[in-house]
């Protein structure tokens, strides 16, 4: 086989040709277009994937398959996956590592167990800002980002739109403390005073009523103030921002 390569270069092309047509005849079967309101995106995916090209990917999975005699269809079926990753992988990685960070040790969920851990312990203000940037605010940040990452904004608007998530997620939780103070059952649809009566430990119960409040509205100042070099086009998460910090529940 190498030999005739060799002889005729023009081998590999109809190799990867025919490994080409094989795989889009998968892509093809994987993404059919329903009948519903969801075929325009399905319509876009498979402009995405089903735009030709080298499929060089694609190549590799069915030809190192073919080395320890796989399947034919189950090596294109494999190769197609490849290939559908391939035509999103720019932001897709990027999404599920940001998405990681957000929910793992180092956010939710690490935010959740420390929070756990402190029912009944008096922690200081720094201490419960950082409980609440885990467990609260990183998932709201990182939902932020998403938008900016799949537009593969550039880095400097990137991380407005990370200061953004962030100071919009520690208001939105600081609030949250004020309003289980503060708010009627009916507005809460929850029974008032519930963090207080369980020991969880709060911004209100460091910093008061008042000044919780007021800390929620400077950092929802802040976050808006994060999104000026955007203009107009901001002025819906300039509303959210402030929403945050004027809701009922």
């Amino acid at each position: 086989m190498a030999l005739d390569l060799v002889r005729n270069p023009d081998g590999l092309a109809e190799a990867m040709a025919e490994s080409a047509r094989l795989v889009e005849a998968q892509l093809d079967a994987l993404l059919p277009v329903p009948e519903a309101a969801e075929a325009r995106l399905i319509e876009a995916m498979r402009y995405a994937v089903l735009n030709g090209g080298k499929r060089l990917r694609a190549f590799l999975v069915m030809e190192t398959a073919k080395l320890f005699t796989v399947n034919k269809t189950c090596a294109a079926r494999v190769a197609a996956a490849v290939e559908m990753l391939h035509a999103y992988s720019e932001a897709r990685c990027e999404l599920v590592t940001a998405l990681a960070l957000a929910s793992g040790a180092r956010g939710m969920v690490g935010g959740q167990m420390i929070d756990m851990l402190a029912e009944g312990k008096q922690l200081s203000g720094p201490e419960i800002t950082r409980l609440q940037a885990l467990k609260t605010g990183r998932l709201i940040q990182f939902s932020a980002e998403a938008g900016a990452i799949l537009g593969r904004a550039p880095q400097a608007q990137r991380h407005f739109i990370a200061a953004y998530g962030r100071e919009l997620g520690g208001a939105f939780q600081i609030y949250d403390d004020v309003l289980d103070e503060s708010g009627s059952a009916a507005e809460l649809g929850k029974t008032a005073g519930k963090d207080l009566a369980q020991g969880k430990a709060t911004m209100v119960s460091v910093l008061g009523l008042e000044r919780a409040r007021a800390q929620a509205e400077h950092l929802a100042e802040q976050a808006a103030a994060h999104l000026e070099s955007f203009g107009e086009r901001a002025d819906l998460l300039r509303a959210l921002a402030r929403f945050t910090v004027t809701r009922k529940s």
